[in-house]
């Protein structure tokens, strides 16, 4: 949705206040986004800060951006004074010819140490994935609760049904990383790294809350799985960001140690393609819109 031009849902009256309180269209304190929105839980008794914009939490696609030390501690393999590459966005395809085992999975950040010799440039070390988990909002009535946001007003009802749509949708969320949250993890760990996961502590509540997982069993532990937990600290005139705790611990039962299948093999990597494959991808032959997708820096 566009603000330059204002949907016809958006009366002239609206419109003139708008421009009141911001100025014209565009102008550089136009609020263009939400990041974090107040949301009460229906088991809650207060109201608590969701984040619901992955930038929130973080975004290492800006120049001079670092990697915060509670992620770099999680990448022993790399150095002091090695070029790292960040890439974003990246989508990675890969099928074995030769058996029905098929990888396609999007991961938010990749990391790697590289060197140069000549004119070839190669990993220097094993991969990490970065994956921010922030809430997503519920959908229905859009233009009008965001301009009802925007003018500072009680968000309307439509149709006795929606009552706001900037309510986190927690359990689509939770739903989405678990559809990825074992391939990943699994697949990292075998080229040798390891996928992090960015995750704010209200929606781990919430999965506590509602599944069989107790991070304090996770605590001190190892593992493939990692959880980098952030809470929003009350700072009285706002709330900051701030890291709270590292969640480790191992994945599924493998097979190779358990002669039992179970259920949760439908979330878990069956097939993980050769680290030579993404490394090709990324730097060898880079042929798509995300090997493009990367900047530089000294570790």
């Amino acid at each position: 949705m566009s603000f330059l031009e204002p949907p016809k849902r958006v009366t002239d009256e609206e419109r003139a206040e708008f421009v009141t309180r911001y100025g014209a269209y565009g102008k550089p304190h136009f609020p263009f986004s939400v990041c974090t929105v107040s949301a009460q839980r229906r088991s809650l008794s207060d109201t608590r800060p969701w984040i619901v914009c992955p930038k929130r939490m973080l975004d290492l696609r800006p120049e001079g951006t670092g990697v915060p030390p509670e992620l770099r501690d999680l990448m022993p393999d790399i150095h002091p004074g090695q070029n790292v590459r960040i890439w974003w966005e990246v989508k990675f395809t890969h099928k074995d010819a030769n058996s029905p085992g098929n990888f396609e999975y999007t991961f938010d950040f990749l990391l790697a140490p590289v060197e140069q010799t000549g004119a070839k440039i190669r990993f220097a070390g094993p991969p990490y994935a970065i994956e921010v988990m922030t809430s997503s909002t519920r959908g229905g009535g859009l233009t009008e609760h965001l301009w009802d946001v925007l003018l500072g007003r009680p968000q309307r009802p439509l149709s006795g049904v929606v009552d706001s749509p900037y309510t986190p949708n927690y359990r689509q969320v939770f739903g989405r990383m678990l559809s990825q949250f074992f391939v990943k993890c699994e697949t990292l760990a075998a080229w040798g790294g390891r996928t992090v996961w960015l995750i704010q502590d209200e929606l781990l509540s919430y999965i506590e809350e509602s599944t069989d997982f107790e991070r304090s069993r996770f605590r001190g532990s190892s593992g493939a799985g990692t959880l980098v937990v952030y809470d929003m600290a009350d700072e009285s005139s706002h709330y900051e960001l701030r890291y709270l705790e590292t969640v480790q611990g191992p994945t599924r039962p493998q097979r190779n140690t358990m002669d039992v299948s179970y259920m949760t093999d439908m979330v878990g990597a069956g097939y993980i393609p050769p680290i030579s494959a993404l490394e090709e991808m990324l730097l060898i032959r880079p042929r798509s819109k995300a090997a493009s997708n990367w900047r530089e820096i000294i570790w």
